[in-house]
């Protein structure tokens, strides 16, 4: 009788070790995992949203994760007490996915950001929680760059997994485009180290589509490069009334083949912070004598651009740093009223469809903007199937948003406005500027690679276990795509 009474024992004890938790928190502290809960003061601070479409989301906690073992117990936590995880790099996911759901435990990385150069080979390591500035500079006192994005709080991970487009991008590429390696932890626990030659498949799939689809990215190593010799800037206020003709130019000279690499070039349309129409140009070359003709071109280009509107800047991070400003939020501060939609456009414009392009925007109302941003170049030197950045044949980006209205009505107005853009719209959108907005989403971020991208997704997360609203699906069958995010 003791007999068979000890081994009922030590079957209970066996289940106990695949399930015993009565709840997810309890199986958080026997890990020894670093837990945020909203008992906590520095609650309201960790699960801050940076942008809200109105909703804002009290998650049940966040973990702040120290070692590649904590997000592995966490992710074995998950899963014992099937709870839903999200993982956080800077925060930047403009629909807040990022920051979970009321149901949701949240991955953040904020205190795993180490940096490690390999000044020989020209390569540097970074950990999951660094942000483009701590990177930047990092590499600027060493003699080197990585062409990143324009934010400087957005998490690296995050930006070159989605792509990761800035003001160097015409001339240099992606961020993506200098990955060497991923290290990942998947799933079910394992710690996989990604490159071209280990794991192929999900190397290709990381890059363009590993934000919060395939497992938790830890760590990656990029190619790095000596920076720009010399950087301008110029930034100059129209008003509104020009801004047909501004554009008209704009994207003419930035579809020609004649379009200078050098010369990354933004407008944007009643701005909301001052109600004009702005153009913000950055020129980075290897030789002051190509800046020098760089500036040529763009005085010749834009009319009417005065010297106090021209910046010699000292190094390219300077630049970099300069331009921003202009779009940071504080650490901390309540949660941006935002909403967007974006497509690409590969094709150059009539006047007549430059002009429509610009009344449609201002037709609509003070509260909304256009914001239109230089793609091309370096970018399209990569075949669109190369990596799982699909977005290889468009010359520009457009950018409809509000960061004024966000109701419901404005929502209806934002997407009504997006639709008759439809003669200049390729099909595709840029998934890091992610928006609950964009109907047919999936094909819009990941275009032709996305049947490929839902065959690895179903090899390596076959339960779906990594998912938020516009996640890449395991499969087509509805129960296979089953995602515990609250919206």
């Amino acid at each position: 009788m003791a007999a068979i009474f000890f081994r009922i024992l030590l079957l209970c004890l066996f289940l106990c070790k695949i399930k015993c938790f009565s709840n997810t928190e309890e199986c958080f502290a026997s890990k020894g995992l670093l837990v945020i809960n909203p008992n906590f003061d520095a609650y309201n601070f960790t699960r801050s949203q940076l942008y809200t479409t109105g909703t804002i989301y009290q998650p049940q906690g966040v973990i702040i994760v120290r070692s590649v073992h904590d997000v592995y117990n966490t992710i074995e936590c998950a899963k014992e007490t099937e709870a839903h995880i999200t993982v956080r790099s800077g925060g930047h996911s403009y629909e807040s996915y990022s920051h979970g759901s009321n149901k949701s435990w949240i991955i953040d990385f904020v205190n795993y950001n180490k940096i490690n150069v390999n000044e020989k080979q020209q390569t540097v390591t970074i950990n999951s929680g660094v942000k483009v500035r701590e990177l930047n500079d990092f590499l600027a006192e060493r003699g080197f760059f990585l062409p990143t994005g324009t934010c400087n709080s957005v998490g690296i991970a995050g930006l070159s997994l989605g792509g990761g487009v800035g003001i160097t991008s015409p001339e240099y590429g992606l961020t993506q485009d200098y990955i060497l390696a991923i290290q990942i932890v998947m799933s079910d626990g394992n710690v996989l180290d990604v490159s071209k030659h280990q794991h192929p498949d999900l190397f290709w799939a990381l890059r363009g589509a590993g934000g919060g689809n395939f497992g938790v990215v830890t760590k990656i190593t990029f190619k790095i490069l000596h920076p720009p010799k010399c950087t301008i800037g110029i930034k100059k206020l129209y008003e509104n009334m020009f801004a047909h003709d501004l554009f008209h130019i704009w994207q003419t000279y930035f579809t020609s083949e004649d379009a200078d690499r050098s010369i990354s070039a933004f407008i944007t349309v009643n701005d909301p912070g001052n109600g004009k129409t702005v153009l913000d140009v950055t020129i980075a070359t290897k030789s002051e004598k190509e800046c020098m003709l760089s500036l040529e071109k763009v005085l010749q280009l834009f009319p009417g651009i005065n010297q106090n509107e021209i910046t010699y800047f000292q190094s390219y991070n300077e630049a970099h740093t300069s331009k921003a400003e202009d779009y940071e939020l504080p650490a901390g501060s309540a949660p941006s009223c935002q909403i967007t939609i974006n497509f690409l456009v590969e094709k150059p414009l009539t006047y007549e469809e430059s002009k429509k392009a610009i009344e449609l925007l201002l037709n609509a109302g003070n509260d909304f903007s256009m914001f239109a941003g230089r793609h091309g170049g370096r970018i399209n030197d990569v075949h669109p199937r190369e990596t799982a950045f699909v977005h290889r044949d468009a010359e520009y980006l457009i950018t409809l948003y509000s960061v004024k209205d966000c109701s419901v009505n404005a929502q209806a107005t934002l997407q009504r406005l997006f639709e008759e853009y439809d003669f200049m719209d390729n099909r595709l959108s840029y998934q890091n500027l992610i928006s609950k907005l964009q109907l047919n989403y999936l094909q819009r971020y990941y275009g032709e690679n996305l049947p490929r991208l839902i065959h690895i997704k179903r090899s390596y997360d076959p339960d779906n276990f990594f998912c938020f609203p516009q996640s890449i699906p395991a499969g087509f069958d509805e129960k296979e795509n089953y995602c515990p995010f609250d919206q």
